[in-house]
């Protein structure tokens, strides 16, 4: 994985995550940033090295933490973010670079970070529209 990616061990920390949960989701990440959907488990098995039944619990474990969305119990991943109030967004492939380099360089979450991106876009449509009436 490549340094600028990296979550690193405070942002871990902060997050509650332990390091292999935070490897975990920085692949995620990366592979949802250059192909622009959610990867497979086999995938994230591959990008970590490691057999698939390890990337399993590891995903598992980032789901049942709200770090991730699974469509069903152990199903294909969904997005990011809390399974109270999941969100999927898809993104162009050049967006979803820069967020996943940005969240995973600030220990951020992907849906908070696009959650506060909407609400600031639609404060300043707001704005534009009350100083056009």
């Amino acid at each position: 994985m490549s340094d600028d990616l990296i979550i690193g061990d405070e942002a871990a920390r902060g997050m509650g995550l332990t390091e292999r949960q935070s490897l975990a989701l920085e692949a995620v990440t990366k592979l949802c940033g250059e192909h622009g959907r959610m990867p497979s488990r086999s995938e994230v098995a591959r990008e970590l090295g490691c057999a698939k039944n390890n990337a399993v619990r590891l995903i598992d474990a980032l789901v049942e933490r709200g770090e991730l969305v699974a469509s069903a119990p152990h199903g294909p991943l969904a997005g990011f973010g809390d399974r109270c109030n999941p969100v999927a967004v898809v993104l162009p492939e050049f967006v979803s670079r820069e967020v996943a380099a940005f969240c995973a360089a600030h220990g951020e979450r992907v849906a908070n970070v696009v959650a506060d991106a909407i609400v600031l876009h639609l404060d300043q449509l707001k704005g534009a529209a009350r100083s056009v009436s």
